[in-house]
This record gives structure tokens, sequence and C-alpha cells, in this order.
């Protein structure tokens, strides 16, 4: 978390810039839903009412239910239209439950922002043209009401300004259907108010300069989640972003879900060529062919496809794989634990080779044992999904993972398939849904044209090795969880081990160790014996003042287990490195006070042991870094190798 001195957002996804994200703004409406693929935007993390629960130990709300969004696009022949409907329950502020319902401090607010000229530069539009400029939307929706509503432009390639709002509404009521306008500019209609709040804006084709063709789209839905702490006061916040796999509601680099600074003007946002595509054309029958995916380093090891931990929020969070198979320390991958497997996050990256939107849908198949096993499994076929140009990466997260029938000697693999959007009617969505065997699959694949292997660039494979015994620590995918600085730290890095193979899990609130009992089964021996690697994080500030010591604290740690027949070649190992922003919390007075971490340069160490009689186990950490700001968080590298003793017997033969 980001200790900042106005507010914090909670947000399920953020991602390096992709810019394949796309929605459609036709003649008809169309509508998605956040955390489906073809959304392009994540899951909505709200509380069921207020008070939300609040972590004891941080004092920060916690978020447990999934909420619905709902954005339906149409482009008119005189207006864009963007229709929100959020199922919001936390619509008022009540903090820990110790007050009176009031208005929310911060509000609830959607932003969209346009590119009219799908320029996708670097920088903002700044005109002068209305269809050269960019342009940000803004309402602020407090007490069920229109409190604010807004239209941006840019003041240079980097920033917005800041106008007259088209209304101002310090106590709005709570009468829909409202409206708030500038006739010149746009409208936010408030067309629902309970449960769920829906808005729509209409944006004027000819105030933005008459587009004829697709532009560039941002999206960001912030929800107040009606909770105040700190001092000066913090607000906690979740966020849905558009497009979620291109555009991070924040600079920091947390898992889902990461506490981040609120309502970002800037960085990338203030980026075109991070924001997604809306696009004013159906895709043509046929436009899946020029989507692919990667064959490198192999067909059966692509590196479009990861598969992570179902919390890891970012697609560069989670380590690549290679044909090694040795897949054990890669950051953020996947662990398949064969009593009960862990939700999993599927992760695929999609390249659209032409300047079009093309669209598709994907079909993801998991065999138990490889292409050996008669055991294939359908993973999810996808609604049509729409690509812009670029790059796409986007997450299914499978939460039937099945549990203990691997097929001995063989490891799991996973399929990805890129289809028409408009399925065969010899082979439709029944068909493809009932694939479970190699006999279907190979029908299906004759079907859709899919040549034998190495096939075609529209069909990649992960085979999967990081097979661990016992339980999932997590069984299901966590909700959002706001956590303190130094708990996100740690919960971010921490993989204690309680016995080889075997993690403990670390619980998020106190973040107390629970071992997971150990797995007593027989074990080929080729899973033993392993190399523990430990490294530990210390803080040391900067620039002391007016002392002459400093404090050196620890502020977390990770640890390893890996197999020794892993290091056939070095082993990388990632580590996410915060500077907590909260140095120190008082809890001895009614409300906690926070004393803010000044700048610190962080100092890993590292420990390791290997068995005995294998050889030394030697850890490189990187260089010393630059001092890092309070709440900066960066991805560290560490490689391991084993120094192999040498036999002397054989020294003496030569």
């Amino acid at each position: 978390m980001r200790r900042v001195a106005a507010t914090l957002v909670l947000t399920l996804a953020s991602c390096h810039a992709l810019a394949g994200g796309a929605l459609a703004f036709l003649s008809t409406q169309t509508t998605v839903t956040a955390g489906e693929a073809n959304s392009f935007m994540n899951r909505f993390a709200d509380c069921s009412a207020t008070p939300c629960p609040v972590d004891g130990m941080t004092g920060y709300a916690t978020p447990t239910r999934a909420g619905t969004v709902t954005v339906a696009t149409q482009k008119t022949t005189t207006d864009l239209v963007l229709r929100f409907t959020v199922a919001d329950r936390t619509h008022r502020r009540t903090d820990d439950g110790s007050m009176a319902p009031t208005k929310l401090t911060l509000g609830d607010k959607i932003i969209v922002q346009l590119d009219p000229n799908n320029s996708r530069g670097a920088t903002l539009g700044l005109g002068p043209a209305a269809i050269d400029k960019d342009y940000r939307y803004e309402v602020t929706i407090k007490e069920d009401g229109i409190a604010t509503a807004l239209r941006r432009e840019p003041v240079s390639g980097t920033g917005w300004n800041l106008p007259t709002p088209w209304c101002m509404n310090p106590t709005p009521t709570n009468t829909v259907p409202q409206t708030c306008s500038n006739p010149a500019e746009g409208t936010f209609t408030l067309t629902a108010n309970s449960p769920d709040y829906a808005v729509e804006l209409s944006i004027p084709l000819a105030s933005i300069g008459s587009p004829a063709g697709d532009f560039g789209l941002a999206i960001l839905i912030v929800n107040d989640l009606g909770h105040d702490h700190g001092m000066p006061a913090l607000q906690d916040l979740t966020a849905v972003v558009f497009p979620a796999g291109d555009l991070p509601a924040s600079s920091m680099a947390y898992n889902d879900p990461g506490l981040i600074p609120s309502v970002p003007l800037g960085a990338a946002w203030a980026n075109p060529n991070n924001w997604g595509t809306g696009y004013v054309t159906a895709p043509p029958a046929g436009s899946n062919t020029q989507l692919a995916m990667s064959h490198s380093p192999t067909p059966w090891v692509s590196d479009s496809i990861k598969l992570g931990e179902c919390e890891i929020a970012r697609w560069e969070d989670i380590g690549s794989a290679d044909t090694s198979l040795a897949q054990v320390g890669i950051l953020g991958w996947y662990r398949y634990y064969d009593v009960t497997p862990c939700t999993m996050g599927i992760w695929v990256k999609v390249t659209n080779t032409a300047a079009t939107v093309a669209s598709a849908r994907l079909l993801v198949m998991w065999s138990d044992g490889g292409v050996t096993s008669d055991q294939w499994r359908v993973v999810k076929l996808t609604a049509p999904i729409s690509f812009g140009a670029g790059d796409s990466a986007f997450r299914i997260n499978w939460d039937s993972v099945p549990p203990g029938n691997l097929t001995p000697g063989t490891h799991p693999c996973l399929r990805v398939y890129i289809l028409p959007e408009t399925l065969l009617t010899t082979f439709d969505e029944t068909a493809v849904n009932a694939i479970n065997n190699p006999t279907k699959l190979a029908a299906f694949e004759t079907a859709y044209g899919f040549p034998a292997y190495p096939w075609n660039a529209r069909v990649a494979q992960m085979n999967f090795t990081n097979l661990i015994g016992n339980t999932c620590p997590n069984t299901a995918c966590p909700q959002p969880l706001a956590l303190g600085d130094w708990g996100r730290t740690m919960l971010a890095s921490l993989e204690w081990i309680a016995s080889p193979a075997h993690a403990q899990n670390v619980a998020v609130r106190g973040l107390a160790a629970t071992p997971i009992a150990k797995d007593e089964r027989p074990r080929p021996k080729a899973d033993y014996p392993f190399a523990v690697v430990a490294i530990t994080a210390f803080a040391v500030p900067e620039r002391p003042q007016n002392r002459h010591y400093v404090f050196i604290e620890p502020v977390g740690g990770a640890a390893w287990a890996i197999p020794m027949k892993t290091f056939a070649k070095p082993v990388t190992l990632g580590v996410r490195v915060t500077n907590p922003a909260i140095a120190f919390r008082d809890f001895g007075t009614k409300k906690v006070h926070e004393v803010k971490a000044p700048v610190r340069r962080i100092i890993l160490a590292a420990h390791a042991e290997g068995p005995e009689g294998m050889g030394t186990v030697r850890v490189k950490l990187p260089a010393r870094k630059d001092a890092m700001k309070p709440g900066e968080a960066r991805i560290v590298k560490a490689q391991v190798t084993v120094e192999r003793k040498k036999d002397p017997e054989k020294q003496k033969a030569r």
C-alpha cells in the first residue's frame, strides 16, 4: 500500500501497456460484464453493506463481495453513449460503524477518456482542432445523487485542466432520473440509485470533431467503500479499469488487489497509447485469422500463456517458463496441490497482426496427463472477444482444477485455440463443451481446420510440471482485501517452508502462519532432495536527520524449497521489494496514529542451504539500487546456483 495524503484505491487488476482491449460502439447497443474476458475489465469489489468489515490489524476496510458492473455502449447518429450499471452497496460513509451514516467523502466516480482521432500517441492530444484533442469526462455520486460532473481537456501532453463543473451539488437530491450537462460538451444522467446505480453518459459527436472511425478509450469506475481512517484521512476505494490489461490504476506493482493512490490523472492515464479502442464497425467474419499466439520458445511451451496463482494481478508479475520444464521457483507460477487444488489464473496474450479490430472466441483445454491422456477437459469457451491492434493480455480464473487424477509418469498441459466468432453449425457450442477425450478433440481440430502439430499460430500450449502434494492453503481465489503496508509486502512475497515442498499458509489477517500437515504418502525419489533459499529485506533511512545513528528495520522476506534436480542451470527467483509507506502505527490512542516512512534503501540478505554432499548453494543478489520512496515497489531477481563438489578420485585420474 502507498500512503498518500488523499485517498487509496484498491484495484483488482493492472498490467503493462499492451493496448489491445476493445469495446463496440455500433448502431445497436452492446453490453459487457466486468470480469468476463470480452470486457477487458477486472472484477468489481464491494462490501455487502456499510459498515464494511474492518481488518483488525490495519484498520482498513475489507471488501468481501464480488459485485457486478455492466457497461453498455452505442454510437447513434448524433452521440457516443455509455451506460453503466454498478451493483454498489456502500452508498454512505459509516467508517467502522462507530458513526452515524453520512455523505461519502470522495464519492463514487465514473471517468471516461477519449482519443477521437485514434492517434494513440505517447502524450495527450492538444488540438487545436476538436478531433485532435483528447477528453476526460468525470461524474461524482454522493447521497445517491450527482454531486459534480465535468469535462476536462489537456493543458499539456501530460496533464488535464480543471474547468468549472457542469453542475456542483454539495447536497444532491436522490430523486431519479437527474441530469447534469453542458449541451456543447455532454450529459450525465443518473437513471437509478437503489440498490444498484445506473449512469448514462452521452457525448455529442460534433463536440469531439465528429469522428467517423475507431477511437481511443479508457474507463475508470471508482467505488468509495464508505470507510475513512488515519491522519490525514484516507478513503478506502475499489476500482474497475478498462482496459485492465493495459492501464494500471497506479504505478504500484502489487498482487491482486493492491492498494494504490486514488483517481489517477497522469502516468499511463495521460498516454493514449496505453488506452483501449472503441470500434464502430463490426469485425468481419473470419477476422480471427488475423490473430496469433506465439510459438516461442516452442509450441508446447508458448510464451503467450502463463499459469499463475489466482490472486496475481498483472501479466508481468508472473515469470516465463522454458523448455527445461523446471517451473519450481518461477515468480508467481501456479502450484498444483493434488488433494485440493487452488484456483488457477490462466493468462493468455493474443496478437492482432492487423490495424483493424478482430473478433474471436477462445477455447481453453486441459489434459490431466499431457497429450497421452485419455482425459481432456474444457476449461472455458469464451464469448466473442474483440481485439484491437497489437497485443492483448487477459486472465481467466479456473476454480474447477481437477484434484488427484494426474496420469502417472506424465504431466498436465493446457492448450488454447483461437476460434471464429460464429461457431460451426456442424460443431457448435454444445459439441465443443462436450470434448472430453482425444477422439472428440481430434474431430474438433479437423472440423475447424487446425493442422497437426506443430499446429499454426492460432493454437498454443503450456506443459505444466509444478506439482505439489497436499491441500491448497487457499482453496478459493481471495476476495479483495485491504492490508497495511507491512502486511501487503509480506503477503506478496512469503513462502515459508513447513516441510519439503509443502508451504505454510500465510493468513491474511495478522499474517499468522498455519502449517500444512505433512504429506506422508510415498513420493518419487526424484522429488527430493531440496535446497532451501531465504531472502530477508532490511530498510535503512537514506538521510538521517539530527541523529548520529539510524534504525535498521526488517521489512519482510521470502523463502523457497527448490528441488536439486532443477539446478542443471541457474534458477532465477523473483521477489517484490517494497519500502513500506507506513513506518509505525500507534494503537495506543483511540484513533490509530500512522508515522510515514522516510526515503530508505532496501538491503537484501540471503541464506541458502543444500543437502550434505551435493554441493554448495549460492545466491547472487542484484547490485544495490537507489533509495526508494515510501510505498515504492520493485521486482528484483536473485540467481541461485549449485557449485558441485569435485570428486577427488576423478581428479586423481586426470
